[in-house]
């Protein structure tokens, strides 16, 4: 699921520092990509700015899309399909999802879901498809917060080639609504945490 909407960040990102670097210094609003990214990758230490102090700073910066971005998801499903990736889900997610699928709580953690921290990852299918992919998202009214936020990330957001290659593989960009400014710094916000969670699964091989 790394190729898709429902995976924060792709594996192959354990090497994207330097490349971030480099479009921090070219980019408008990027300039904090860089620190950020390495200061999630060690949970925000010696940062001296915790995760909230970034988060509530977000508004006061200049960025690429000051003038608003457009996205419709078309449910294609390209984005819930592909290469593994890693799917987060809180545990109130995981019981609202449990509530919508008409099945015991306990039933949805043995078949669906693995423990992560104080939440759950959602486990693949064949061909690291999302589990919850059948022709269409099953679970789409309540889907987990890191699904409901793309492609409005952190990462995908930091710059304006960030952007440009989630276009290239996502339809939905660039169609549909205007999404403000200020929404997407709140749905930057919402998916902030995790990115957390996730950067510290990948980095510590998982579990915990």
């Amino acid at each position: 699921m790394g190729n898709r909407a429902v995976s924060v960040i792709n594996r192959r990102n354990r090497a994207d520092g330097n490349e971030a670097k480099q479009e921090g210094i070219q980019e408008n609003g990027l300039t904090f990509s860089y620190g950020f990214t390495m200061m999630a990758q060690n949970g925000l230490k010696g940062s001296g700015m915790s995760a909230g102090g970034f988060l509530e700073s977000l508004p006061d910066r200049a960025y690429f899309f000051d003038k608003g971005l457009r996205f419709a998801c078309t449910q294609c499903g390209t984005c819930c399909t592909g290469e593994p990736g890693i799917v987060y889900v809180e545990a109130d997610e995981a019981s609202r999802i449990a509530s919508f699928l008409e099945i015991p709580f306990e039933v949805l953690v043995e078949r669906m879901l693995d423990p992560f921290k104080d939440g759950y990852t959602v486990r693949e299918a064949e061909q690291g498809r999302c589990i919850f992919y059948e022709n269409g998202c099953v679970v789409y009214p309540v889907r987990p917060v890191q699904c409901m936020t793309f492609p409005f990330w952190f990462q995908n957001t930091r710059s304006a080639s960030a952007w440009e290659e989630v276009r290239v593989r996502c339809p939905g960009v660039g169609k549909g609504r205007l999404f403000t400014r200020e929404e997407i710094i709140t749905f930057v916000q919402a998916s902030y945490p995790v990115y957390l969670k996730v950067v510290e699964f990948i980095y510590k091989g998982g579990g915990g």
